[in-house]
């Protein structure tokens, strides 16, 4: 975080960044997504080595935490628009209102799902505060919309696509690799 923010100021006043920086918002969101996704995807495996038999409840819920912090990432870098053009309010407001609704609803989900729905909670809220801090200040931070928009969605899918069976999950792993490294290839390439 204290390095995406240093990294803000300092291209803030070079001439021509604004594109810059919203690629390097894009390959960092994307960065964290692949790890997440490979940490989702090998989840029954390292519940398995990290405490054998009596972790594997964990693994149901690896998958939706990683995908919370997945998208907790990405409200980071969405501070980057209202700091830009200072809003920061908003930063404080879309917080607050972030944590109560995570407080509604892991009283409403914890006692239906359990530890799946304290995460299933954070998944929520931090959704929640993401898109709503990106599109406040989205004039002023050069990421597309619908790119965030299906990145987002990517991380919540993180817990259904957990739950496929090994081969399935190998192959998405490899698939969602290489799609990565791709993308971020093409956004090296144009900056």
């Amino acid at each position: 975080r204290t390095g995406w923010e240093r990294h803000i100021f300092k291209a803030r006043g070079e001439s021509g960044s604004r594109g810059g920086l919203g690629r390097s918002a894009l390959q960092f969101v994307i960065l964290t997504l692949w790890a997440a996704s490979v940490l989702s995807l090998a989840a029954p495996e390292i519940a398995s080595i990290v405490g054998g038999e009596r972790f594997q409840p964990a693994a149901r819920v690896i998958p939706l935490l990683a995908g919370a912090n997945a998208v907790y990432v990405l409200y980071l870098i969405s501070q980057t628009g209202p700091m830009l053009s200072g809003q920061t309010g908003w930063i404080a407001l879309i917080t607050v209102v972030g944590a109560s609704a995570n407080i509604m609803f892991n009283a409403r989900l914890i006692p239906l799902y359990g530890a799946s729905g304290a995460a299933l909670a954070t998944l929520g809220s931090n959704l929640f505060m993401a898109a709503s801090l990106f599109w406040t200040g989205r004039k002023a931070f050069p990421v597309s919309f619908p790119i965030i928009l299906l990145l987002m969605l990517a991380a919540t899918l993180l817990g259904p696509i957990a739950k496929l069976p090994g081969p399935f999950r190998i192959a998405a792993a490899l698939a969602g690799s290489g799609f990565s490294l791709g993308l971020i290839l093409l956004l090296r390439k144009a900056g």
